[in-house]
Parts: C-alpha cells; structure tokens; sequence
C-alpha cells in the first residue's frame, strides 16, 4: 500500500493531459480506492485525478465505492464533493449526455439519516444542486435548466418530517440550500414555525439562516415572525447578530414598515445604519410619504443638499453600492414625492459608477423610474460616451433596450451584436441570481 501512495503522490496531474495515462492510473488504484481517499497523503490527489477524468471515468470509479460510509467521513466526503462538481459541470457546462441516477441513488437512500451528518450533509447539498440544476456560491446561484424537471420536488416530504428535529448548524445549511433549489413555502414556514425564536436569530448561525429565509417567505411565515417579534424589534436591532435579522426582515415585511418606523429609536443610529437604510428602503415599498420624509431629511438630505451625495456617489473614492436597491425605489415614486432624485442621478452621474453592479443596478432603477422622456432623451446621449463600460450580460440588456427607447443608435447597434449567434450562446448560460 506504501509503494501505491507514493506511486499516486508522484504523479503531477496538473501536467497529465491524456485520457490513457488517466486510465492506467485507475488500473493501478482499482481496489484500493477507499484507502486512499480516506488518507491523508492522497486524499487531494485522488481530488486532482478526477477532476482531470473524463465522465466515463469518473462514474466508473464512484460505482466502486460505499458512498453511505464514505459520505460520513471528512475526507470521504471532500472527494465525493469533487466527484459531484466534476459531473455538475459536464452536464450542465459541457453540456454532455450523462445518466446521473448513478449519482442520486446512494444519498436518495440515506438522506433522511444523513441529513443532520456533519460529514454527510456536504454531499445531499449537492445531490439538491445535482438535480435542479442551480449550483450555489456563496450568497449567488447560477441557475441551469434541469436535467430532472421537478424531481427535486420529491424530497420535499422527507424534509418537512426531519425539520422539527433539526438542531445542527450544518443541517440548517443544507436546509437553506434545497430553498435555493426549489423554493417551497411549506418548508420555510415549518423551518419557522419549529426554530424561529427572537433570541434564537442572536445566534449567528440561526441569524444568518432566517435571514435568508425571510427573502423567500410568504405572507404566512412573515405575519407568523412579526407576531413573535413585536416590542422586540429595538433588541433585535442592538444585538451584533440580530441586526442582520431584523434589517432583512423590515425590508422584506413592508406592509409593516410604519410599525417598524415607530419601534425604532432612530436616535441611536448615523446615517450609515443598515436598519436605517432597509427602514427607508421599506417606507418606501410602502409609500408611507410621511415617514419617508421624516427619515429622508433626517439622515439623507443633510444641508438641504441632493440624497445622491449622502448616499451612493456622495464622496469620490467613497462608492456605497449598499444604497443602490433604496434610490432604485425612491426613483419609482412620483417627482413631486422623490426629493428630486433623478435630476440629481443626472447630475452626479460618474462613468465609474458603470464598472460596478450597484452603478449598472442605479442606471436600470432611473430608466424604469419617473423621469420624464425627454430628461431620459438627454441623459442617454451622455450615457451612449461609456457604451463599453456596460458590460455584457443579462443584466444589462434593458438597459440598452432603454436606451434605444430613447433615441440611442449605438445601443440599437450594440443590441444587434448581441443578438449574433454566438453572442447568444454565449448569453444562454445560466442565470446568476441573489439567494
């Protein structure tokens, strides 16, 4: 076995580029697969050999292994991950032709003991991901169509029955992620029902959890945590954790932002607040005009000067993205109710601001805002100058859909490019979404 270590530690597969060599190697390792996954001298190895495998390969070598005991080990299940990644993207980057229900059965079968398994829990989030086709990175998802349409639908049982039991962080992560995958209102208003309590979202893990829950609530869930958390809301606010909570939730409950703006001592908060920003971002949604005006001249008409200074662009070098979601909504009110928002978003405006996603995200929100037309007309023919500072992708086609609304030929233009045929294929990837 020591020779067979050293055999695989020497091999440098950053350099190993034929399929045949790959395929000696497995001869070599059949057998012994389990030992050397679980060690660690050649646990990454075995990672870097799979990766440089091609599908066929690559299922050939996990139909050898026991993946309910493997899954369950720290190693086991870092090489698994890898297995799964490497069959995500041949199916859905490479878009090649392969049969996954080698993959899905083994975790299939154990999901329900493995759920709450530190080790194991790993590879259900990405049996979810496998399935629906979404891979989760971090707060983002890419979302490709799936191989097994509404398939994902089917663990959804399974899971309302282990919620009430759930107690481990890495379990409430795993939760968070079939969210991602398939968004059931059942699930998160059992996820809520059992575990949400106000002094439970102090907690780091459960903050961080219910905060991105409540994104995905409906009005059921969100009017079950408001009941729970009224005369609780300053605490909340003042907890180091509770704060990223509550800040989520008041945007997200805005039928209840008046509420909100009564609980709130806005005179422990600076204009930099986060509560205070997703409490206008919420008075907003709301069109409560009264409050509005109340936190608008309190913490961002400061001198009696534009919000764009106090907020987004206020100070060259000082780039607060963080404002962009607010002012978009600010600019859907009327121009009388705005504090003349969009006069001054076409006066500060900076071609710096086009290099960033809040920039592109402001640029959007004034184009579907109140601005008259011909304010528009005008501002496009500054805005045609930085053309290819917009960069390409989804989220800029309305922009220049926008743009050509107003009189921009070189939109017009830059729309036909795009419209090319490999320009689309380019485009056809997948959708990337905030979770």
């Amino acid at each position: 076995m020591n020779n067979l270590k050293e055999y695989i530690k020497n091999i440098d597969f950053e350099t190993v580029d034929d399929s045949e060599v790959l395929h000696n190697v497995y001869n070599e390792i059949d057998g012994h697969e389990r030992e050397l996954m679980l060690s660690t001298e050649t646990a990454y190895q075995i990672e870097s050999l799979i990766r440089k495998s091609n599908s066929k390969q690559v299922l050939a070598f996990f139909k050898k292994l026991d993946v309910e005991e493997l899954m369950s080990k720290k190693l086991g299940s870092r090489v698994l991950e890898v297995i799964y990644d490497a069959i995500f993207d041949m199916i859905y980057i490479q878009r090649q032709d392969i049969d996954v229900d080698t993959l899905m059965r083994p975790v299939e079968n154990v999901l329900k003991t493995k759920f709450s398994d530190t080790n194991g829990t790993h590879i259900i989030r990405k049996l979810f991901q496998l399935v629906s086709g979404k891979r989760i990175l971090g707060d983002k998802v890419q979302s490709f169509a799936s191989i097994r349409p509404g398939h994902i639908e089917k663990y959804k049982e399974a899971i309302v029955e282990l919620i009430p039991s759930l107690s481990k962080e890495d379990a409430f992560v795993t939760l968070l992620i079939y969210t991602y995958c398939y968004r059931s209102k059942i699930i998160i208003h059992e996820a809520a029902k059992h575990h949400f309590t106000p002094e439970g979202v102090c907690n780091p893990s459960m903050s961080y959890f219910f905060e991105k829950i409540v994104k995905l609530a409906g009005k059921k869930t969100r009017r079950y945590i408001f009941e729970r958390i009224k005369g609780k809301v300053m605490e909340l606010c003042r907890d180091r954790y509770g704060n990223y909570f509550i800040g989520e939730f008041i945007l997200c409950h805005y039928e209840k932002a008046d509420y909100f703006f009564d609980a709130i001592d806005m005179a422990e908060f600076g204009k930099n607040s986060n509560i205070i920003m997703k409490l206008t971002h919420a008075l907003l949604k709301a069109r409560s005009y009264s409050n509005i005006d109340k936190v608008m001249k309190s913490f961002y008409m400061e001198s009696e000067d534009d919000v764009i200074s106090h907020t987004f662009g206020g100070v060259e070098g000082n780039f607060k993205q963080k404002y962009a979601p607010m002012l978009c909504e600010l600019m859907k009110l009327p121009n009388e109710c705005n504090y003349g928002i969009n006069a001054a978003f076409r006066r500060k405006f900076s071609s710096r601001w086009l290099r960033s996603k809040g920039g592109i995200e402001l640029l959007r929100g004034y184009y579907e805002g109140t601005d008259d037309s011909r304010s528009k007309k005008n501002f496009t023919k500054r805005v045609e100058e930085h053309l290819p500072l917009i960069a390409n992708g989804r989220e800029c086609n309305a922009i220049l859909k926008f743009m050509r609304m107003h009189g921009s030929q070189k939109a017009a233009k830059a729309m036909k490019r795009d419209n090319s045929p490999s320009k689309r294929m380019a485009l056809n990837g997948p959708r990337i979404f905030s979770a």
